[in-house]
């Protein structure tokens, strides 16, 4: 069994090399004007994970008002988890895939898999990710309900969390 490893935001991502796209180093993908990937497409414990890995997060709010860098910053989230299902689904249902994706992720039926949307924020206090994670629901509403999906798939979590769920194997 081949393994995938890659550093991002001071987290080391270990998986099997036939369950993740590692769609951030796609050159298909980056050849799209204005597309933003997140770091990797995953098959993980039967779902599929799209993550996206931070070390830091501006500030909900600045002065008692809403911080505008947060909302970009969600924004700029929402899109890479948008722009990266999109790409993903698109080439699977195209079967485009053999270069690019791996053999668990081309074989599964799209319609019949879970996916969550997977924000690991490397040195996040546990009680700052509440309020993260309920604004990324909010931003990412509108995709949420095109694809159909609950926004209980939104999972935003601190480094700790990942490790005890096995989606990173290291903290550098």
């Amino acid at each position: 069994m081949s393994m995938v490893t890659f550093e991002e935001s001071k987290m080391v991502f270990t998986f099997e090399e036939a369950d993740i796209f590692h769609i951030e180093k796609s050159s298909r993908f980056n050849s799209i004007s204005g597309a933003m990937p997140c770091e990797c497409v995953v098959l993980h414990d039967g779902k599929v994970l799209l993550i996206e890995a931070k070390s830091s997060t501006p500030q909900p709010q600045k002065n008692g008002k809403a911080n505008e860098r947060f909302k970009e910053f969600l924004g700029e989230i929402a899109s890479k988890f948008s722009d990266s299902l999109t790409y993903y689904t698109t080439t699977h249902l195209k079967r485009q895939l053999p270069d690019m994706v791996p053999v668990n992720l081309q074989s599964i039926a799209l319609t019949k898999h879970e996916y969550e949307f997977c924000l690991i924020i490397n040195g996040h206090e546990k009680a700052w990710l509440v309020p993260v994670m309920d604004q990324l629901k909010i931003t990412m509403k509108k995709m949420l309900k095109l694809w159909g999906l609950n926004d209980s798939c939104v999972k935003v979590m601190n480094e700790k969390m990942a490790l005890s769920k096995g989606l990173i194997s290291a903290v550098v």
